[in-house]
């Protein structure tokens, strides 16, 4: 998804707050395997570890559960125990983890039909 600068939040300590504000994540992963589609999502309760509360570059360390019956467990269990001998047990591959606040809005397209009348359509970065 794009976002905008002005819409996109910078601040370390504020992402840290949101996810310890709001931990159900959505985890998704890409990995190839023959146990399970390639693209993968489940919804899991997160701790996020910060050694520095007051450091505005320390991200901190994720920390969930996923049930061992879970066909994303599965694929991620296999792919950490097939990595490269110098990093055993570590998964190559990236993930994407999403955390949502609970203000979410919908803009329908009326809005605009009725807000701009003379195009009536969503401005554009360029618009904007």
């Amino acid at each position: 998804m794009y976002l905008r600068g002005v819409h996109a939040e910078s601040s370390i300590r504020v992402l840290r707050q949101l996810v310890r504000d709001h931990p159900l994540g959505v985890l998704t992963t890409a990995i190839r395997s023959k146990l399970a589609p390639f693209i993968l999502s489940s919804h899991i309760p997160f701790l996020l570890d910060v050694e520095d509360e007051n450091s505005e570059e320390e991200l901190g360390v994720l920390r969930g559960h996923i049930a061992r019956q879970n066909p994303q467990s599965k694929v991620l269990i296999e792919a950490a125990q097939a990595s490269s001998a110098s990093t055993p047990n570590v998964l190559e591959e990236e993930v994407l983890v999403l955390f949502t606040a609970p203000a979410q809005h919908y803009v329908t397209p009326k809005f605009y039909k009725e807000t701009k009348p003379t195009t009536g359509k969503v401005p554009t970065s360029l618009e904007a």
